[in-house]
């Protein structure tokens, strides 16, 4: 005998109105697929989910109306057989009776004894699962260091999520079929916003690399530029030294005094009577071929190839990985001191050495 449909105000009617609003939620997700793939499996064995059959009778009961017998001299003596993942198991292998094979029946000498089944398959299927309240702890934890994790602290201004009471949740379920929905929406729902922490760290990071490399070509843009202006402009002089008859000599002399009251006059204070040549270098100095090593760019790009290796290092072999920086360091425009000290910083930093030069 099938059971009455259960009323709309049961919380199995609710959860199951309540899928409509989770499918809404994850339809732009990529875990609506496995969402759906999942209800569809429920909907296939649904009234396995929610009845079994009495062991006396073979009557097809509501799993809440099922019990089991701790009298250890009964013959239904409930002794569990192994450890069930979901509760629909634990009714298909273990001894549950009726309420009235419980109560009016063989074991009504003992119903003392009698407990109601569904608390103890829940509890059972819980105690299966890893445990979902430091599973859940840790997922409601913000870490900073993380680009959505930071976001939320910082801009939303919270300093943590809050922690979701999922066993007491799941252990109020109504049947097996309560069960499975509430497991399948919690397990969906962990899962995405794993993804979408995966998703936001590799796009902050891709989107870090390209402003690195763009802003590397700006600087070396402008640091051009600026010496080619200065080409010109000392050119421009000399041609006009010439037009007015001055010697090659007396020119040549002018030019390196000017080029030296060019460095005057841009030093950082006009109180400043002497002026480091170091500090009129550019500040990238990206280009230069002098054998010093500048650490403002070596920094800099040893950050773009650290950004770039963990951009990739989960997808690709240790190896291949490797080759993909090392051929981003080739190329890198700038001396081979500044690469090579960058190579160092990367070897100090992730512990594998680059194949560089």
């Amino acid at each position: 005998m099938f059971p009455q449909r259960m009323p709309c105000g049961s919380s199995t009617c609710s959860s199951s109105s309540g899928n409509s609003s989770l499918s809404s939620m994850y339809q732009d997700s990529p875990m609506i697929e496995l969402f759906e793939l999942e209800m569809n499996d429920l909907e296939d064995t649904k009234w396995d989910l929610r009845c079994a059959k009495c062991k006396e009778c073979n009557e097809l009961v509501p799993h809440r109306l099922l019990f089991i017998c701790q009298y250890h001299r009964c013959d239904g003596f409930y002794e569990p057989k192994k450890d069930h993942e979901v509760p629909a198991e634990f009714y298909k292998n273990e001894n549950v009776f009726c309420s009235k094979c419980a109560f009016t029946g063989s074991h009504k000498h003992h119903i003392e004894d009698i407990e109601e089944a569904h608390p103890v398959a829940v509890a059972m299927a819980l105690k299966g699962e890893d445990n979902l309240t430091v599973s859940f702890t840790q997922l409601a934890f913000l870490n900073h260091e993380e680009p959505v994790d930071f976001l939320i602290a910082n801009e939303i201004e919270l300093t943590g999520l809050p922690v979701l009471p999922i066993e007491e949740c799941l252990f109020g379920s109504l049947d097996s079929y309560d069960f499975q929905i509430k497991k399948t929406n919690f397990d969906v729902l962990k899962k995405t916003v794993e993804q979408c922490r995966v998703d936001g760290a590799k796009y902050a990071k891709g989107c870090a690399e390209k402003t690195l490399v763009a802003y590397h070509e700006l600087a070396k843009d402008v640091e051009e530029i600026i010496k080619e202006h200065e080409i010109s402009n000392n050119g421009e002089k000399i041609r006009e030294r010439k037009d007015s008859g001055t010697t090659e000599s007396t020119i040549s002399f002018q030019s390196e005094n000017e080029e030296s009251q060019i460095l005057e006059n841009t030093s950082i204070s006009p109180a400043e009577t002497i002026v480091d040549k170091q500090q009129q270098e550019s500040f990238f100095n990206f280009s230069s071929t002098s054998n010093e090593v500048d650490e403002t760019t070596a920094k800099m790009i040893c950050s773009n190839l650290n950004l770039r290796y963990d951009l990739i290092r989960d997808d690709m072999l240790i190896e291949a990985a490797l080759q993909d920086v090392s051929d981003k360091l080739h190329e890198f425009s700038g001396s081979i001191e500044n690469k090579l000290a960058a190579a160092r910083m990367f070897k100090e930093k992730n512990n594998v050495a680059l194949y560089y030069p």
